[in-house]
């Protein structure tokens, strides 16, 4: 029944898209996909930490291959507003502190940072973009354990929530985008107001953008839907859900409204009480994500130490206050 519906609303998603407008999208798209998000790096990262015969060895040996990626990746280790921050030396240190499951997602969201700080096309909604993709992986991870839904998917559709920002940008205009984005700060009504004036939103667009990277099949469609698509309501799976409920932690910690709709609809399909918001604002893990690094600071060797980068992140106090609106 849940393989159905996830068919039903991935058709709907696709489908509501005008061809004139789905054109204009695809162009915008081929010229973000030149800069793939997850790299030759990323994706030896990713097949030896999922090889059960792969050793430590040859994790090392893939981030060694690649000092600027190494050099990102233990300046997130060593933050300190990670709870709590991994003090390493060596790349060796860093496979070793972190586990494979923790590296595999660690890499995922170093690459995602990576790829909002190189792109143009991220300009001036550069920083929220980047630290509402911390929060919701974050929470999406945290979310997941608590409901015993599979991570994966869910951290990757969170890391990229708000990428079809960036294909609107340049679908349209910066300016006009930005407008929208000013005129319209809550996230599920800056999504109608896209729809309205633009004839397709950010999480639609940022579908696209996943399908032309070829990422895990579910990571499209839970992007598509994180606002709960055309209806607001749309929940097909566990795995969506879980996302739906997780970009809306990055409002809620900011003091905002939340989307009721959806988070009832995700709620419900988890099978998860409304306090678990409350609970994800009081977890450190959530609520004082680490700072993303946009470049390695000078001096700084792969088998380097990073200095201290303060969090940007909301009080846990504040963001606890937000979430207990929608009890």
């Amino acid at each position: 029944m849940e393989a159905h519906l996830r068919a039903m609303d991935g058709v709907r998603w696709r489908d509501a898209v005008d061809p004139e407008i789905e054109d204009r999208l695809a162009a915008a798209v081929d010229e973000l996909a030149l800069l793939p998000v997850l790299d030759a790096t990323v994706a030896r990262i990713v097949a030896a930490v999922e090889d059960p015969d792969a050793a430590s060895a040859d994790l090392v040996a893939v981030l060694e291959g690649d000092p600027a990626f190494a050099r990102r990746l233990i300046d997130r280790l060593d933050d300190p507003g990670r709870p709590p921050p991994l003090r390493v030396r060596t790349i060796r240190q860093a496979v070793l502190g972190t586990g494979r499951p923790a590296l595999h997602r660690l890499a995922l969201e170093v690459a995602v940072h990576r790829f909002l700080a190189e792109t143009p096309a991220a300009g001036a909604a550069r920083a929220r973009l980047r630290h509402n993709a911390s929060v919701a992986a974050a929470a999406a991870v945290t979310i997941a354990a608590r409901t015993g839904t599979p991570p994966a998917v869910p951290h990757l559709a969170a890391l990229l929530h708000d990428a079809g920002e960036l294909v609107l940008a340049l679908a349209f205009t910066p300016s006009t985008c930005a407008a929208l984005a000013l005129e319209h700060p809550n996230p599920t009504d800056r999504a109608r107001a896209q729809r309205t004036r633009l004839g397709v939103d950010h999480a639609v667009a940022g579908a696209m953008l996943a399908e032309r990277w070829n990422l895990d099949e579910g990571v499209p469609e839970a992007i598509a839907l994180h606002h709960g698509g055309a209806t607001g309501t749309a929940s097909p799976t566990t795995e969506i859900a879980v996302v739906q409920l997780a970009v809306q932690v990055p409002h809620l910690a900011s003091g905002g409204e939340p989307d009721h709709a959806v988070l009832w609809a995700a709620l419900e399909r988890c099978r998860a009480p409304a306090a678990l918001l409350d609970e994800l604002l009081a977890d450190p893990a959530v609520a004082a994500p680490p700072r993303p690094a946009d470049r390695a600071r000078p001096g700084v060797a792969a088998s380097g130490r990073p200095g201290a980068q303060p969090s940007t992140s909301s009080s846990p106090r504040s963001a606890t206050s937000a979430a207990s609106r929608v009890l």
